[in-house]
Order: C-alpha cells, then structure tokens, then sequence
C-alpha cells in the first residue's frame, strides 16, 4: 500500500508509481491509498483500509504527512515489524525515532543539503571557470537512511541533513 497524502501532486505520484510498479512486476498486488493532510483523518482512512485489507503487510509513505498517521495507526492496531513492513520517504524527528525503534526500515533522504550545495558548486565553476556539469542532471541521492547510518544522519539533521 502506497499511502498518498496529495494524489495529483506529480512527484508525489511518481513515488507511489514506481512502489506499486515494483511490487507488481514481482506479483505483489499494490495500489494507493488516498488521504489527506489531516493526522486524525488520515489515520481513520488508513484503519479503515488495513480492516478491509488485513492481509496488507507492506506500507510506504510519502513523507511525515503520511508517516504520522501511519505510526498513530500502527500503534493503536497493535502491530509490530514482524507483522508489517514499512518505509517512507524523508525525514523528521518522529520518522527517525521509527527508524531507530524499528518501526519503519528506512527513509529516503533528499539531502537538500547537498542539493543547494550542488547547485550553488555549479555555478560558481560555470561563472569563474567556464565549467559545465557533464551530465544534465546531478544526482543528489537518493540517500537511504537505516539503522545502519541513523546516527550519522541524526547527528547532522539540521546542518547538512
């Protein structure tokens, strides 16, 4: 399940494209879930899908919009990473907390950071030296953050992260 806090937003449904197009090209029946930007909402809509769906053992959000009500769904149902998988994209506090506790097996990093940096080395190089990136797109990430690198990237949230 690819839980969608804004369906019609371009990257949003990307994200969700390329989950459920994964699963299904290895025969795992995906699909979105629609909610909204209401936490209590969202977490009743997400309820409501896993007790029609109980067999449902795989969710990715979208960032803390959806990760929230999520965690809040996830602890009222009682469930546990043995019973659900779960991941999400970005960061914030309560998403780290989930990574560290187990909740939630990874968080796709943007590293804005490294995005302003990027773009900024860029043209400085093009301005003063005349040099172009080689390619036309530079990637930034993405950046899985797990259990394995969480310190890491907690120890730098705010700064560079």
């Amino acid at each position: 399940m690819c839980i969608n806090q804004q369906v019609g937003h371009t990257g949003l449904d990307a994200r969700c494209k390329g989950f459920v197009d994964a699963l299904t090209e290895k025969s795992i029946k995906a699909e979105v879930l629609a909610i909204s930007d209401d936490p209590a909402s969202s977490q009743t809509t997400i309820a409501d899908y896993y007790a029609a769906n109980p067999d449902t053992d795989i969710f990715m959000t979208l960032g803390p919009n959806g990760a929230n009500p999520f965690y809040a769904f996830y602890k009222e149902a009682g469930l546990s990473a043995a019973k659900v998988k779960h991941g999400t994209f970005d960061l914030s506090p309560e998403i780290i907390a989930a990574i560290k506790d187990g909740t939630t097996m990874f968080g796709i990093d943007q590293q804005p950071f490294l995005q302003g940096y990027g773009a900024v080395m860029y043209l400085v190089l093009k301005v003063r030296y005349g040099i172009s990136p080689a390619m036309p797109v530079t990637a930034t990430g993405p950046g899985f953050v797990t259990k394995d690198n969480i310190a890491v990237v907690e120890s730098l949230a705010g700064t560079y992260r």
